[in-house]
């Protein structure tokens, strides 16, 4: 009897959500994939402010005191802990274990650096996304 309940109760769930529309679950699947990207980004494996700190052992924005994501639009905006940096991930291509990145690196302090370029990652081994990739010279997104 049991079976037959859990059965319902999920029959009941899957007809009660093909109710949402398809953009809201879609944006929602969007952004759930690209804060795990850039939660799990190798900062250290593509060219950024980041790489002049690098120490044994950090790999990830988090590491590097970007502890706190906020979603915006197909993206995730990371300010430093200490406010004078910003990284965001915005995932332009999904292709499954390789995803297609736009990085905006940008100073938050009164400084002027600021960049903006295309990557290509892939999942590795590791869990993380590495570079395979990287920006020409001077391009943008």
């Amino acid at each position: 009897m049991k079976w037959v309940s859990r059965f319902l109760s999920i029959a009941v769930v899957s007809w009660l959500s093909s109710f949402a529309p398809a953009s809201v679950a879609g944006d929602a699947t969007a952004a759930t994939d690209v804060l795990f990207v850039a939660r799990h980004l190798d900062v250290l494996s593509f060219p950024s402010s980041i790489y002049p700190r690098r120490r044994d052992g950090a790999h990830t924005l988090m590491d590097y005191g970007f502890t706190h994501f906020k979603v915006k639009d197909r993206g995730v905006e990371s300010i430093e802990d200490d406010g004078e940096w910003c990284f965001a991930v915005e995932l332009t291509a999904d292709h499954g274990d390789t995803k297609e990145l736009c990085i905006t690196d940008q100073a938050t302090n009164g400084g002027t650096y600021a960049d903006r370029y295309p990557i290509k990652v892939r999942l590795g081994p590791d869990g993380l996304f590495h570079a395979i990739e990287r920006p020409a010279e001077g391009a943008s997104c």
